[in-house]
């Protein structure tokens, strides 16, 4: 087995593959309560990415994927991919399978594209999506 520091890193690095970079549209309006407009994990990446420094206002909901708080690592899911959300000042982490809501700001996070967090809440359990699997090479 090997150590929760080389699984957590290839972990990430499958995670990685789905996170999609590009250039950034216009920011969604708010809903009638004031908050930012819920929108996917894909498009939060693409503001991040788009206008690191910007900080703009983000609403998304998805699924916990993967969560540790040793190396402060939080991962949310949904239909168009995953994103981090930086966990830093959350008084507990959610464990994977939480499905939760997060408004905040979208911006660069440790120089990749992420949310830093205002508000998390948990609004239920679900099961986790299937995990990716790699495909064998054919061999030569």
């Amino acid at each position: 087995m090997l150590a929760a520091p080389v699984r957590t890193i290839l972990w990430l690095a499958g995670v990685a593959a789905y996170v999609p970079i590009g250039s950034a549209g216009p920011v969604p309006p708010g809903d009638a309560r004031g908050r930012p407009a819920l929108v996917p994990a894909a498009e939060v990446n693409r503001l991040a990415s788009a206008e690191a420094n910007a900080r703009r206002p983000v609403r998304l909901a998805g699924m916990v994927v993967h969560s540790d708080a040793d190396w402060q690592l939080l991962f949310v899911v949904d239909s168009s991919g995953a994103t981090f959300i930086d966990p830093v000042g959350l008084p507990t982490l959610p464990s994977p399978g939480t499905r939760v809501e997060v408004e905040g700001e979208a911006g660069s996070v440790g120089g990749f594209p992420g949310v830093v967090p205002v508000r998390l809440v948990e609004t239920g359990q679900g099961e986790l999506p299937a995990a990716w699997r790699p495909r064998r090479l054919a061999s030569a």
